[in-house]
């Protein structure tokens, strides 16, 4: 098995591990005067279910690579018409435009949050980069080991009688 991850695989599960992750962490944290407070996605103070979508997203795009990776799962080449670079690309940004609302509309951030900041902006991009590598979708086969004997050749047509 020579399933060696490119460079946009392992930038899509390494992001998307870190956005499951930072979606765990608190996203905002408050010391007031009257007490202090925190909370993460997954909590309903935390914007549930608005903003866990960043570490589902996340965290399926990290199953799936490894699982094509690791596992030899054979994907669909299509969903819906839609490539499997063009799925990722679209749950990447999705992800990241739900960081950039909470970054307008929140105020108080804390550490889960930038991770998850900063994990988004690294789906897109191995999603950008996944993109250019399989423009077919597919991920291509692994090439033949060095000194390997060539693949045989199909036997030659039969003589015409």
């Amino acid at each position: 098995m020579n399933n060696k991850p490119t460079t946009a695989e392992i930038t899509l599960m390494a992001a998307g591990g870190v956005a499951l992750l930072g979606s765990f962490l608190d996203w905002y944290s408050v010391d007031t005067a009257f007490g202090s407070g925190s909370a993460n996605p997954w909590s309903e103070e935390g914007g549930f279910p608005t903003f866990a979508w960043v570490g589902i997203f996340g965290g399926a795009i990290a199953v799936l690579i490894a699982l094509e990776l690791f596992a030899n799962v054979k994907l669909p080449t299509k969903v819906l018409n839609f490539t499997w670079p063009q799925i990722h690309f679209i749950l990447a940004d999705f992800a990241a435009l739900l960081c950039i609302s909470y970054l307008i509309a929140g105020s108080d951030q804390a550490i889960g949050f930038f991770l998850s900041l900063l994990a988004s902006a690294g789906l897109v991009a191995g999603a950008i980069m996944l993109d250019k590598e399989r423009p077919s979708g597919v991920r291509a086969a692994p090439a033949a080991s060095p000194g390997a004997p060539p693949p045989m050749a199909p036997p030659p047509p039969p003589p015409p009688a």
